[in-house]
């Protein structure tokens, strides 16, 4: 899943976007889009305003069990993660640098595993107002 902002000068769009510090609001759309690696064919898109954020988007994901989604940092909503795992759908992305988590279990690398890989361990990732909500999840170091 990504997204990729297509910058529209029209008349008709000129209210979209954010204001940049010159005060001139430049237009444009995002195409966010998700597509099925068997089939390479996208199986989602939609169109919004270029200032929404991608995040916003993963609610509108549904997947069926087994299913394996790969995003960017800028889809970071740890309570969609969750509801993926309960839902039984896998997710790849990176963390970004302030996330808030817990180390977990740290568990061993097999030996035909890519010599990249460093560590792999559960973390307990924090959120929420108040960081009462944890999501368990997997993180892996790599070269």
């Amino acid at each position: 899943m990504d997204s990729t902002t297509i910058s529209l000068f029209k008349e008709i769009l000129k209210g979209c976007g954010r204001n940049p510090k010159t005060g001139k609001k430049k237009g444009g759309i995002k195409a966010h889009t998700i597509i099925k690696v068997e089939d390479k064919m996208p199986c989602l898109v939609r169109f919004t305003e270029a200032a929404r954020h991608d995040h916003i988007l993963l609610s509108e994901v549904h997947l069926e069990a087994d299913s394996i989604i790969i995003f960017d940092k800028a889809y970071v909503d740890y309570a969609e993660y969750e509801r993926f795992s309960k839902e039984g759908v896998f997710y790849v992305t990176r963390l970004k640098d302030n996330a808030l988590y817990e180390a977990g279990e740290e568990f061993d690398i097999p030996d035909q595993a890519d010599n990249g890989v460093l560590k792999d361990e559960e973390i307990i990732l924090k959120f929420g107002e108040n960081n009462q909500f944890n999501h368990r999840s997997r993180k892996n170091c790599l070269l």
